[in-house]
């Protein structure tokens, strides 16, 4: 009862290996209960070195005291996988930065041209933002791209992934959907901005731009997104248009 019990499968698992020849060692890292209730990292090494009739009877090996090493290795693995999180998110707003858009972006190309699956974007852009940083200042403008960015992760499916493409332009793509339905669900969120009740009472709305995936570099398929959100701010602004070869 002092092993942790989240290492008592792997340690069975360890042995049982060596036991039946897939190992040539039973070699195991595991946690100890000590006297005053803190577990203790141990790392165990042995091999079966005399047989009696055919059957195991006598297990040699090493047993070493590994809490210092795995606590440093395990502060490590923390600290570098808050790294890979802060690299991967916008500071500002908390959801994903232009780095971590592409990545995602190219990852579902590259699903899509395997399953021959959809695959839709929407660029959007915030209306008229340079008036609302030299009448409010840059810090209300700062809250009001913290606050499009929550509008907007709470408008899209759980399997949609927003981002701030950079300043204050974002980008949501949409696996496994269609044109049609990206728009749609692109003027939800274009409906839900402009609905909120920002800071002081001021209206604040964006203009978007939704393309589907055919075949082209990221490069062409974003630059399309983007052809289409300029059109939608020279139309107007506060509107969403959408790719017409689909």
């Amino acid at each position: 009862d002092k092993l942790h019990p989240e290492d008592f499968q792997k340690a069975m698992d360890a042995m049982r290996d060596h036991l039946y020849g897939k190992a040539d060692v039973y070699e195991i890292e595991y946690r100890i209960k000590a006297k005053d209730g803190t577990f203790k990292w141990y790392y165990d090494r042995g091999r079966i070195t005399q047989y009696d009739n055919g059957k195991p009877a006598f297990l040699a090996g090493i047993v070493f005291d590994i809490t210092e090493k795995k606590e440093t290795q395990l502060e490590l693995e923390y600290k570098n996988r808050i790294l890979s999180e802060i690299s991967s998110i916008d500071g500002l707003t908390k959801i994903g930065n232009h780095r971590t858009l592409i990545e995602h972006l190219n990852a579902e190309i590259g699903e899509t041209s395997r399953t021959s699956s959809p695959l839709s974007i929407a660029l959007f852009d915030i209306d008229d933002f340079k008036k609302v940083n030299d009448s409010k200042g840059h810090v209300y403008g700062d809250q009001v791209l913290v606050d499009i960015a929550s509008i907007m992760k709470k408008s899209i499916r759980g399997t949609d992934f927003v981002g701030r493409y950079g300043g204050e332009e974002f980008m949501v793509i949409f696996p496994n959907t269609t044109l049609s339905v990206a728009s749609k669900i692109s003027e939800r969120i274009r409906q839900a901005v402009e609905d909120y009740n920002f800071v002081d009472g001021l209206r604040i709305t964006i203009s978007g731009g939704t393309s589907q995936y055919n075949n082209e570099t990221i490069t062409e398929l974003v630059h399309s997104a983007d052809t289409k959100l300029y059109t939608a701010k020279r139309n107007g602004k506060n509107q969403i248009v959408s790719d017409t070869k689909f």
